[in-house]
């Protein structure tokens, strides 16, 4: 999910068109994945899909309990600590790494304490999971990319433009790389040759050492 076609990940491979583009949310920074999370403009649809996403679980956990004197209420649900954070942490895993289909150990072991067993346990978690990220598809991430549409046609940029740009940008590239290269020097032709030995031991398209260089 990180390689989303973000404004900086479109730099990449087409600085010429979207050099000084920020984000088509805000229009304040650069918009890089991060930033998706933290947008000023996000702040309030992302705690809707938080606050929409614990009723969910809530209700899939209780629909899933056999007892009828035993249910879990909201307050159960909400003390899941981090899980509920829609901010990235280096530190530690929160809503968004859910999202980015990572299972924190807190959410299973909630659930593997309500005795559900594995079957029902992946259910729970593959539903919300399937929520939440179409919530951010649907409520984020499209209605983004529409205005991105409508700003590049303002803009007069078509796909035969980013087309043209992009074939330009990996000329460019590979005749900077073939000028910059020694293509006789002793650390290449060792690198080359410790590429293609490292296919032949473990396996490899022998081919497709030199064509990926």
């Amino acid at each position: 999910m990180e390689e989303l076609p973000t404004i900086k990940q479109m730099k990449k491979s087409l600085p010429n068109i979207y050099d000084n583009w920020l984000c088509p949310v805000c229009s304040d920074v650069i918009e890089d994945f991060n930033h998706i999370w933290s947008c000023v403009c996000h702040v309030n649809i992302l705690q809707k899909i938080v606050r929409d996403s614990q009723h969910f679980i809530l209700t899939a956990i209780n629909n899933n309990i056999k007892s009828d004197f035993c249910h879990v209420f909201f307050t159960d649900i909400n003390s899941l600590d981090n899980f509920w954070v829609w901010s990235i942490d280096n530190n530690r895993l929160t809503f968004i790494d859910f999202i980015k289909n990572f299972i924190p150990i807190t959410l299973s072991n909630y659930l593997k304490s309500l005795i559900f067993n594995d079957k029902v346990i992946r259910t729970i978690i593959g539903d919300l999971h399937d929520f939440t990220y179409n919530e951010v598809m649907n409520n984020i991430w499209k209605p983004r990319c529409e205005l991105q549409v409508v700003l590049e046609k303002n803009l007069s940029i078509t796909k035969k433009k980013k087309l043209d740009s992009r074939l330009n940008f990996s000329t460019n590239s590979s005749f900077n790389f073939i000028n910059n290269t020694n293509f006789s020097s002793v650390d290449y032709i060792e690198n080359s040759l410790e590429s293609l030995r490292n296919n032949i031991y473990f396996g490899g398209d022998i081919l497709g050492v030199y064509a990926a260089r």
